[in-house]
């Protein structure tokens, strides 16, 4: 035999390992090889290291397994041996005294004179425990068929066991097969006096006298249990629980008092039902939400709710009348207090999530509708009244037309249109009044005017003309626009074109020339430019009604004055002035500026000077500057300080500020009103680099 060993499964307890008495089957069956081999443990076998053959006895070998034929020995009164192989009929008339194993085609004698086999392998067993009675259990320990071998039995003929010894039998398969039965007072695969049936590639119970499919009646494979009947599958075992095929028939579960168990899950149970074609229904009974019925199951894991029972709500997905075309929801006080659905279908009538979609006429004492209604035809509501309450959200309580809306909140009244404007019409007169009537916003007449009110004072008025202004005329731009218009005032009071935004301006143009004329209509202001893109400005002085004489001319070069020009306070010239043969100029130019220069640089070595003197640009030159007379220096570069000191050049000296403005001058002009008793010498000095200045001579000398 080989080593039996013990399957001990990949995890703990998994349910793939050999039970308890299967590994301490093997062990026992391990251990009693072993006592064969060598001994019960107190007299030890002498194994045998050497086998030598004599008289008519030939071996195959000295060594290991060695097989002993008999090539001349008739009759052998005596023969001792670990191991003898036969291949044909031995009969002994004496005694067999076998320590290792004994092999034989068939058995022929009482079973009762076979003793102190541990392992028997018997293909025909016939008789009994000497005389024809059944071996007991001390008689014969275990008979244990080989592969594909059968142990057979003559009539009346069977194995017993001694129950009041507490012994098992046990009847084995070989170990690759893994097939036995068993029986033990208390063992591990059950309670006391169970019987224990393992079989390695499956179990099959046969009710008939031949292993055909319609005498199945058991089939256990490793996973799970089948019963059937003639053949047919009728109650099977899966990891879930059980599927039955076929009706379950019972009288108690008929007249009621009878009940089925659906295991103890504390989450939910399924009864399904799966015809052969359509939906399939199924029951379910979930602790948390109750009892659910579905006509339909998606065969997945999910199922597809038709009515649930549950603790407060009882919710119904499908509601079909058998006959009748009412369907009764109650009356009463029996009544539903409320239907819940995703959707409800009757003639010409949908109900679901998006809306009610009705087909035909309707009648309705009241109607609330939270979401949005969509109408194919008219609303007639004979006599009553579109209610809509005060719209507080963005779209709650509001009449829409596609994107326009009318509504009213807490503020106002609205009309939005949203894509597009507002067309109002009506004949006649058409006022927009308050809500008594008793005060006007406008008023639009029909082949007439349109008049604007403030506080019920009309303030504008359209004629065929143009447009009638009454009061003051108020506007951040006007545009005027025709052959002619007029800014008219009746009564004394002025007329005004007036800006008060800060930089603003009033601009007047036209295609031709533009005048401003008294009233009496004399010209006092008129452009030259006609529609052209240059020319001047004129001013005038009225010298009667409708006449006028021109003072001021402006030119491409400057202004051209007619007359006596008196200047009260400064007059600065960036040019020329030019004194007709006839005229002359008259005043007090003590102040007049004798000469002024553009200061420039050259890096940081020198000034550069352009200006009166100088018909070149020239490099820290010195000047020469009248007593009482004034000069200007103009330094825009931002930088370079210019300075007038007293201290030579070369560096930063002491300022000389007699006469002078703006000392110091790196962005502006510095004036020089050179003073009677100034030095005879000044400089002039860059006070960021020392070498750009130069001097200043003042004459005359002092004397």
């Amino acid at each position: 035999m080989a080593k039996l060993g013990i399957n001990t499964g990949s995890a703990p307890n998994d349910g793939t390992g050999d039970s308890l008495i299967d590994g301490a089957i093997k062990v026992n069956t391990n251990f009693t090889e072993i006592y064969t081999a060598i001994g019960d443990g107190t007299t030890l076998a002498v194994p045998v290291t050497s086998v030598s053959a004599g008289t008519g006895i030939n071996v195959s070998g000295s060594t290991g397994n060695v097989t002993i034929t008999n090539t001349g020995i008739a009759n052998t009164n005596n023969l001792r041996t670990d191991f003898l192989e036969v291949s044909g009929i031995s009969t002994l008339s004496g005694g067999l005294t076998v320590t290792g194993n004994a092999t034989a085609t068939q058995f022929v004698g009482g079973g009762a004179n076979i003793t102190g086999i541990s392992t028997l392998n018997i293909v025909n067993y016939s008789g009994g425990g000497g005389g024809g009675g059944s071996d007991t259990l001390a008689d014969v320990t275990s008979r244990g068929a080989t592969t594909n071998q059968t142990i057979t039995f003559s009539a009346s003929k069977g194995i017993s066991m001694d129950t009041a010894s507490n012994n098992p039998f046990q009847i084995y398969g070989s170990s690759n097969q893994k097939a036995y039965i068993s029986h033990a007072q208390n063992n591990g695969g059950g309670g006391a006096g169970d019987l224990v049936v393992i079989a390695k590639n499956g179990l099959h119970v046969y009710g008939g006298t031949s292993e055909t499919t319609a005498n199945l009646g058991l089939e256990v494979t490793s996973g799970f249990s089948n019963l059937l009947y003639q053949g047919s599958s009728k109650l099977t075992t899966t990891n879930t629980g059980i599927t039955v095929n076929g009706d379950i028939n019972g009288t108690n579960l008929e007249t009621g008092t009878g009940y089925l168990t659906l295991g103890n899950s504390s989450s939910a149970f399924d009864i399904r039902f799966s015809p052969s074609s359509g939906n399939s229904p199924a029951i379910r009974y979930d602790v948390s939400s109750g009892i659910s019925i579905y006509n339909r199951y998606n065969g997945g894991a999910d199922l597809l709710v038709d009515v649930t029972f549950g603790a407060s709500q009882t919710f119904v997905k499908h509601i079909t009348p058998f006959s009748d075309s009412t369907y009764n929801l109650g009356t009463n006080t029996n009544r539903w207090a409320a239907v819940w659905s995703d959707k409800f279908v009757g003639a010409g009538v949908t109900i679901n999530n998006t809306g009610i979609d009705v087909t035909g006429h309707t009648e309705t004492d009241t109607l609330s509708v939270s979401g949005i209604s969509t109408f194919s035809g008219d609303i007639n509501l004979n006599g009553a009244n579109v209610v809509l309450a005060l719209s507080g959200g963005s779209s709650d309580d509001r009449l829409k037309f596609h994107n326009s809306e009318i509504y009213q909140d807490t503020s106002s009244f609205k009309i939005i249109s949203n894509t597009g404007g507002i067309v109002l019409r009506g004949g006649g007169t058409n006022a927009w009044s308050n809500a008594s009537g008793a005060e006007d916003y406008i008023v639009a007449t029909e082949n007439g005017s349109v008049d604007l009110y403030y506080d019920n004072s009309k303030k504008l008025e359209t004629t065929t003309s143009g447009v009638k202004i009454t009061g003051e005329s108020k506007s951040d731009s006007i545009a005027l626009q025709g052959r002619s218009f007029s800014i008219q005032r009746a009564g004394a009071e002025d007329v005004l074109l007036t800006n008060t935004g800060t930089g603003g301006e009033i601009q007047i143009k036209a295609a031709g020339n533009v005048e401003i004329q008294s009233y009496q209509g004399s010209i006092l202001l008129k452009t030259n430019t006609g529609a052209s893109t240059s020319g001047g400005l004129s001013l005038y002085y009225a010298t009667s009604q409708g006449a006028q004489i021109e003072r001021l001319t402006t030119t491409s070069n400057g202004v051209d004055i007619n007359g006596t020009t008196a200047v009260t306070g400064s007059l600065t010239v960036s040019n020329n002035i030019t004194v007709g043969a006839a005229g002359s100029i008259s005043g007090d130019a003590s102040y007049a500026v004798s000469g002024k220069w553009d200061l420039g640089a050259d890096g940081s070595n020198n000034y550069t000077f352009t200006g009166i003197g100088f018909p070149v640009t020239t490099n820290d030159p010195d000047l020469y500057l009248a007593r009482g007379a004034v000069y200007e220096f103009v330094n825009g570069m931002g930088a370079h300080p210019f300075r007038i000191q007293s201290t030579a050049n070369g560096s930063t000296g002491t300022q000389y500020n007699t006469g002078v403005t703006n000392n110091d001058v790196s962005n502006g002009t510095l004036k020089f009103e050179v003073p009677f008793n100034a030095p005879d010498t000044l400089y002039y000095q860059c006070t960021a680099h020392a070498a750009m200045g130069g001097k200043l001579y003042i004459y005359p000398t002092l004397r």
